[in-house]
């Protein structure tokens, strides 16, 4: 089952509880489709804590979904998913740096309250990262070799594929 729960005015709070079907997936479509028709950055609060089971129709409808809202994704800046279980946090940390556009963090139960505050930024413009891609002299103009740390950026983009060009 999906809920969606009271939040501020700038966060959509959802929670997947129990088992979770297509249905499910397809009924929280319409709320996520409501709230982007409104205007302004949306922060996501995803509440997995009390997920038992997702069946494989669930899986394959929140896959089309996720391909749907693609263009949209960045009306997300601030996405805060809540989860006991180690595994999914860790999943999130490593999956978080691709998120386009925002910022994608986990957080466990005891820790609802700092998920909520972190949504709730979605507002707030993010600093300006740092440049995440560094060139390395390889010695051979054959070679190409760049460092990768922090958050991917079009500029760094752009810097990694002119070289190339």
């Amino acid at each position: 089952m999906i809920k969606f729960h009271a939040a501020p005015p700038q966060v959509l709070s959802l929670a997947a509880s129990g088992h979770v079907t297509r249905h499910d997936v397809q009924r929280a479509e319409e709320e996520i489709a409501r709230r982007l028709a409104e205007p302004g950055p949306i922060g996501l609060l995803v509440d997995l804590s009390r997920l038992d089971d997702v069946a494989v129709g669930a899986l394959f409808e929140e896959a089309k979904l996720e391909g749907r809202l693609l263009a949209r994704w960045r009306r997300f800046p601030r996405i805060a998913v809540i989860s006991d279980r180690e595994w999914i946090r860790a999943a999130v940390k490593l999956l978080g740096p691709l998120a386009p556009g925002g910022e994608m963090r986990g957080f466990s139960p005891e820790d609802a309250a700092a998920a909520l505050a972190f949504a709730a930024e979605a507002g707030t413009p993010p600093a300006e990262p740092a440049e995440a891609i560094r060139l390395l002299e390889t010695g051979d103009p054959a070679v190409h070799a760049w460092e990768v740390d922090g958050r991917l950026t079009q500029s760094d983009v752009d810097r990694l594929a002119a070289p190339l060009r």
